[in-house]
């Protein structure tokens, strides 16, 4: 009868450790953050309203609201209307690709927080993201790191 029993507790081990291994830390799920990170930047790019409320937290996307009904989606448009002119409105061109993950530490199975460099010196942030209908969304930005941080 142990003999079951602590073959029955082993097999569980087993399967919660593969499972933590395929939710964090894989290649596919660090891809999906990093894609998560530079999601804002590309859509910005595209001047793409609703992409870009997306790829937040409905908390982030209450702060885009301008608390008189309307929401995220509306006021990034709006934004994007007055922009209307090419002058008015120009992101970097390359911003999305230089935009390096650092690292990436878990918080439970569906919190992340990464550390963001967008290649200027001393640039450093740390992002908070939360995992939102199988898709990772940007929670908030938090911190600036600085060399000391680092190490």
């Amino acid at each position: 009868m142990r003999v079951v029993l602590w073959g029955i507790i082993a097999l569980v081990g087993l399967g919660l450790l593969l499972e933590s291994i395929g939710v964090h830390g894989s290649k596919d799920e660090r891809a999906a953050i990093r894609r998560a990170v530079r999601a804002p930047l590309a859509d910005l790019q595209r001047r793409d309203a609703r992409s870009l409320c997306d790829d937040f937290t409905p908390a982030v996307d209450a702060d885009f609201a301008d608390g008189h009904g309307s929401d995220c989606e509306s006021n990034v448009d709006y934004a994007f209307q007055m922009t209307k002119n090419e002058a008015a409105y120009a992101p970097p061109p390359e911003l999305p690709s230089r935009l390096q993950v650092t690292e990436i530490s878990w918080h439970g199975s569906h919190g992340a927080a990464v550390s963001v460099y967008p290649g200027k010196p001393d640039s450093m942030r740390q992002w908070k993201l939360a995992m939102l209908d199988h898709r990772w969304r940007i929670d908030r930005k938090s911190t600036r790191l600085n060399s000391s941080h680092l190490g």
